[in-house]
C-alpha cells in the first residue's frame, strides 16, 4: 500500500505541475528519510558526513525548486507538486524501511513482492476506475513499448533488485542508487520537456549532485 499505492498515486500527478526531471532531482532525496526511519525503527547509525551531504543537496534542491516556481506555467500548481512528490517520496520512505526490517528480511523477496505489487495493482486500478472510468488503450508502438518497459523492466526485473539491496545494504544505503537518475531524467527533460536551464538550476543541480556523492561517502551511512 505504502509504495505501490501511496508512492504511485502522488507521484504521477505530480508531473501535471513539476518537469520530470525536477521529480527525479527531488526523489534523490529518498535516501534522506529512509536513512531518518532506519536510524529511528531499526537502530542503524548515520554518519554525520550523511547529514552534511543531505544538507548541501537540500540547498541545492531549493534552488532548483525557486527556479520551478518562478519559470512554471499559470496553468501549474508548482508548490502542490512539491507537496504531492513529498507525500510519494515519504510512502516510499516506509515501505523501504519496512522491507529493511528483520522481519522482512527473514523472508523470501519474490512472494513478498508479488503480493505487494497485487495488492498495488488492485487498489490503484479501482481509484482509477472511479476518478478517470474505464481504461483507454492506445494501440501506438510508442504508448505499447512504453508500458512494456515500464511492466517487465521497470517493475517485475528492477523491483527484486532494488528490495534485494534493501536486505543485504539498508534502507539509506540503497537509495544510494538515485544519485544517477537526476542527471540523466534532467537531460531527458532538456530533449523532450523544453527545461530551460539558467545559472540559478545550474547552480542548484551542482550543488544537490555535489550533496548526494557526499552523502554517498560517508562511512557506514546506515549502520
Amino acid at each position: 500500500m505504502f509504495h505501490f499505492t501511496l508512492n504511485y498515486q502522488f507521484l504521477y500527478p505530480a508531473e501535471q505541475h513539476l518537469t520530470s526531471g525536477l521529480v527525479a532531482v527531488l526523489y534523490a532525496l529518498l535516501m534522506v528519510p529512509n536513512a531518518l526511519q532506519a536510524h529511528i525503527f531499526l537502530g542503524q547509525r548515520v554518519a554525520r558526513g550523511f547529514w552534511a551531504g543531505s544538507a548541501v543537496a537540500l540547498a541545492g534542491i531549493a534552488l532548483l525548486v525557486v527556479h520551478e516556481v518562478q519559470v512554471a506555467p499559470p496553468t501549474t500548481a508548482p508548490w502542490l507538486g512539491i507537496g504531492m512528490v513529498t507525500i510519494s517520496i515519504l510512502g516510499a520512505s516506509v515501505a523501504n524501511v519496512i522491507q529493511a526490517s528483520g522481519a522482512a528480511r527473514s523472508r523470501a523477496i519474490l512472494p513478498i513482492l508479488a503480493w505487494a505489487m497485487a495488492i498495488g495493482t488492485l487498489v490503484d486500478g479501482l481509484v482509477a476506475l472511479v476518478l478517470a472510468g474505464p481504461p483507454v488503450i492506445d494501440h501506438t508502438w510508442s504508448y505499447v513499448s512504453g508500458v512494456l518497459y515500464l511492466s517487465i523492466v521497470g517493475s517485475v526485473i528492477t523491483f527484486p533488485l532494488y528490495f534485494q539491496l534493501l536486505k543485504d545494504m539498508g534502507a539509506g544505503r540503497a537509495a544510494y542508487n538515485g544519485v544517477l537518475v537526476p542527471v540523466v531524467a534532467m537531460g531527458l527533460s532538456t530533449v523532450f520537456e523544453g527545461y530551460r536551464w539558467t545559472l540559478l538550476p545550474v547552480a542548484g543541480s551542482v550543488l544537490a549532485m555535489a550533496g548526494l556523492v557526499m552523502a554517498l561517502k560517508a562511512r557506514n551511512p546506515s549502520r
